[in-house]
């Protein structure tokens, strides 16, 4: 508690002794011995709340100690709640985690192996395990930096190459072929024993299977543009979600279809305009403001560029704004065009049924 009660009102003990005196000289069932069982409940309460820094006393300001005395209940009863909730969702969450397929079913956990951080091995600790993972993990280590650095060197040409010179129609079709082969042998073999869950999809499983491995390498920049530069490979026309009622190269555009080349139905636009205000934060700066020091802009900074993808003959009323993912790190406009078509397919039907034209601007 905080202290002795004041001297100008009596403790807890006192009262009940005096009172309980009272109660034996007076007959059982009289007023007084109702009040006498009300002090004395009230006072265990009240003792039984010592924890609380508050002190049972009996006096004129008695209320106001109560109600504190309850506010400060209430507030640890929320707390014991909301740690009582918090603990069981901890529970809760432990138990579904153990329940998880992580690395691919494999009983090692193989990122131990291309971790830096160090593997302590406490004093009583001779885990097998740990002691083999710390003789072999250098020379693993070795082994896949190796590798890494081997394919480093061949990387670029090979991107560059499946990128400008294969047609993206036989990229297409290579992929899905590929994976028409392998998704039939993973459901045999292996089943739905490498994904995180069991009951995910069994595409799931295969896929985790193939690029799990990716995370015993780096992840490079270069390799981030290359994958998210890959989208529109995964994504065809006759790929999910499939659209029958596409419009005929006689409904598209009065120039030549060049959907064929980007991989889409429509006809792309490639875009470029030289702006002659742009808004910023501090306000709107024109081009002439590169003579100013502190306003200085680059041409490149006043240009958009990007690909405009049209569906029919005439433009449609409203246009789709595509901001693609990537962290400003990766991703471009051309790898969007598949999915980006098959988004303004599907949120169409702003004039006369018309699907919607896409701009996915390059930054």
């Amino acid at each position: 508690s905080l202290g002795p009660p004041p001297s100008s009102s009596p403790s807890c003990s006192s009262i009940f002794s005096s009172m309980s005196t009272t109660g034996r000289n007076a007959d059982h069932g009289t007023i007084e011995d109702h009040k006498i069982n009300q002090t004395t409940s009230t006072c265990k309460e009240h003792s039984s709340m010592s924890t609380t820094n508050s002190t049972c006393t009996i006096s004129s300001s008695n209320s106001v100690s109560v109600v504190e005395t309850e506010k400060k209940n209430d507030d640890d009863v929320r707390g014991y709640f909301e740690t009582e909730v918090a603990m069981k969702m901890n529970e809760r969450a432990k138990k579904e985690n153990s329940g998880l397929n992580l690395n691919l079913g494999i009983p090692i956990d193989l990122t131990v192996f291309t971790s830096h951080h160090p593997i302590n091995i406490q004093d009583g600790d001779c885990s097998i395990s740990k002691i083999a993972q710390k003789i072999i993990r250098l020379p693993i280590q070795t082994i896949l930096h190796l590798f890494d650095r081997l394919f480093s060197l061949v990387e670029h040409p090979l991107f560059k190459f499946w990128s400008f010179f294969i047609p993206l129609r036989f990229r297409q079709k290579l992929t899905f072929l590929g994976w028409g082969l392998y998704f039939p042998i993973h459901k045999f073999f292996i089943g739905r024993r490498s994904g995180v869950h069991k009951n995910v999809s069994m595409e799931y499983h295969a896929l985790t299977s193939v690029m799990w491995w990716g995370r015993l390498f780096p992840i490079t920049i270069q390799r981030m543009r290359f994958s998210l530069s890959q989208l529109h490979v995964c994504h065809p026309p006759t790929a999910y979600p499939k659209w029958d009622d596409a419009p005929s190269k006689s409904k598209c555009t009065d120039i030549m279809n060049n959907g064929d080349y980007h991989g889409v139905r429509g006809h792309v636009h490639e875009i470029y305009h030289e702006m002659t205000n742009m808004i910023t934060s501090t306000g709107t700066k024109t081009f002439n403001d590169s003579m100013v020091p502190k306003l200085k802009l680059t041409r490149s900074e006043m240009t958009v560029t990007g690909l405009y993808l049209q569906h029919s003959s005439r433009p449609s009323e409203k246009v789709i704004f595509w901001i693609y993912g990537g962290a400003f790190l990766a991703g471009d406009s051309r790898g969007n065009l598949g999915i980006a078509e098959k988004m303004g397919m599907l949120c169409g039907a702003d004039r006369d049924g018309e699907m919607r034209d896409i701009f996915i601007p390059d930054y």
